[in-house]
């Protein structure tokens, strides 16, 4: 049920269960008593929204019990990338944003020769470091 004066993001609610899946997954594996931390990488192409993801990841590690539970998530955005077929550029995209809609939209035209270009980077979401509490003779705490 969304809380008051919050919509419930499913959009980002689909992808947060996704990344909970798969970080309970490692954890079975590596028999994990706690998910301490855990950063993604989000694309500025993926359309999904900082604050609406981290609504979700609350969602998740209260509602999944252990090893989740309390788990911190830390967003890094993806800067958006292409490259150019016709000048050979490679860099930043230009990024359009629309605060009242919550979209930006990505603009594919060169910024050097006004070609197409191809998106490269900033599409992605990245579970790029997870910290967990294991088990082992000295109690020590493992980074995957």
């Amino acid at each position: 049920m969304p809380r008051k004066g919050r919509e419930l993001p499913l959009h980002e609610l689909s992808v947060m269960s996704q990344v909970a899946d798969s970080i309970i997954r490692l954890a079975k594996e590596r028999q994990a008593i706690k998910v301490e931390n855990v950063h993604i990488q989000v694309g500025e192409l993926t359309f999904l929204v900082d604050d609406q993801l981290q609504f979700a990841w609350e969602i998740y590690t209260k509602d999944l019990g252990p090893p989740l539970e309390g788990a911190v998530l830390t967003l890094e955005r993806l800067q958006a990338r292409g490259s150019c077929p016709a000048c050979m550029y490679s860099g930043p995209l230009k990024v359009v944003e629309f605060p009242e809609s919550h979209f930006s939209t990505p603009v594919l035209d060169c910024p050097e020769c006004g070609a197409v270009v191809e998106v490269t980077e900033g599409r992605d979401l990245i579970i790029r470091d997870i910290r967990l509490q294991v088990p082992d003779v000295e109690g020590v705490t493992e980074d995957v």
